[in-house]
């Protein structure tokens, strides 16, 4: 949950991984040898591009909803849907028009992908986005603790 990196496993076997940057608005990812970063902008109303690495050209972008529940993103001129599928936010998926792709489900410690679609972008996409997602619960975690810390002392 507070890691900055995820890694990937077929198996026993890595196959990937996305790394958040510390201090930094960048992460970087990895699948089969297909290596992407992410790349966020602005402040309250953010956005991520989705740069192919070998390229060094932008592919897609990442928008994020008001809620926190859910994204979408345009990858090569195909329109992705990200949503979370339970209110523990441990389960969310990635679907086009054509219906489900990609099946997300986690715990603190691992998780599982389903897929019909092995696309390296897409899956990447689908775990940058919670991890994008868990950080802001964090930060605003952290937020409200601090304050409400402040008014407890100037209360007492």
């Amino acid at each position: 949950m507070f890691s900055e990196s995820v890694s990937i496993f077929d198996n026993d076997r890595q196959i990937g991984f996305v790394k958040k940057s510390s201090w930094s608005h960048k992460s970087i990812a990895e699948l089969n040898g297909k290596k992407y970063e992410f790349r966020e902008h602005g402040l309250l109303k953010q956005d991520t591009d989705i740069i192919c690495v070998s390229e060094n050209k932008v592919i897609g972008k990442i928008k994020y909803n008001t809620w926190g529940n859910k994204a979408c993103f345009d990858v090569n001129g195909e329109h992705f849907n990200w949503e979370y599928k339970n209110i523990l936010n441990t389960e969310w998926l990635i679907y086009d028009s054509q219906g489900l792709n990609i099946s997300y489900k986690s715990s603190l410690t691992s998780g599982q992908i389903e897929t019909n679609d092995d696309d390296a972008i897409k899956i990447l996409s689908g775990l940058y986005v919670n991890n994008y997602y868990t950080r802001v619960v964090i930060v605003a975690f952290v937020c409200c603790f601090i304050s409400l810390s402040t008014v407890w002392m100037v209360l007492h």
